[in-house]
């Protein structure tokens, strides 16, 4: 099933490589159908592990009096991951990478728009989920969801700097990726040190917020 999907474009990927490059097709085929299988048993994990969060949200806290708010909390972060949050952010990214280099004017906006999507979106309904099921009244909700924002761009800007000046063993992934695929990122639209200087102003911006 797997290899009937995703996994088939791995097998004609590695098959096509093989050929280019002069080897035996036949060697790389089980190849690319490992690869496949691999890409796809994570894929379904992902989708797996996103339905588990918002089923544990629909099923906590128990009771009838809660089911307003659990109704309430479902509908919260799946707002936020949907095409209007983090996978929208993501196909705006998408879109937009290869575009860095240039005027910047309007690719400011749309830089932190994604920035405000994507995970940093999921991180800000995460803050507001605590407000909500802690039943604080609309203001309290309101500076909540303010300073998960924040959070939010911060992680993304801090992200941004980490991939430029960080090592693999620190990320857990390969740096220096955003670069080269010319992403548009704080520090490939402005450079690294204002890209630091923006992080340190949210970052302290955060602080302010939390003393109010």
């Amino acid at each position: 099933y797997h290899q009937a999907k995703t996994g088939a474009l791995f097998v004609a990927a590695t098959t096509m490589g093989a050929q280019a490059a002069g080897r035996n097709p036949g060697e790389w085929t089980e190849l690319g159908a490992r690869i496949g299988e691999a890409f796809q048993v994570a894929d379904d994990l992902r989708d797996a592990l996103l339905t588990e969060g918002l089923l544990l949200l629909a099923r906590f806290p128990p009771g009838e009096p809660w089911a307003a708010l659990r109704s309430d909390a479902v509908a919260l972060v799946a707002e936020a991951v949907s095409s209007r949050g983090m996978v929208g952010g993501q196909a705006d990214d998408i879109e937009h990478t290869g575009r860095s280099g240039g005027e910047t004017q309007g690719l400011e906006q749309r830089l932190e728009t994604i920035h405000r999507h994507k995970t940093g979106c999921l991180l800000q309904a995460s803050v507001e989920l605590g407000a909500l099921l802690a039943r604080a009244d609309a203001s309290t909700q309101e500076d909540f969801g303010l300073f998960g924002r924040d959070i939010g761009l911060a992680f993304q800007v801090a992200d941004d700097v980490l991939d430029a000046t960080s090592s693999a063993d620190v990320l857990g992934k390969s740096p220096g990726k955003d670069a080269a695929t010319d992403k548009l990122t704080y520090v490939t639209l402005f450079g690294l040190e204002a890209a630091r200087r923006r992080r340190d102003a949210l970052e302290e911006q955060l602080v302010d917020r939390a003393r109010q």
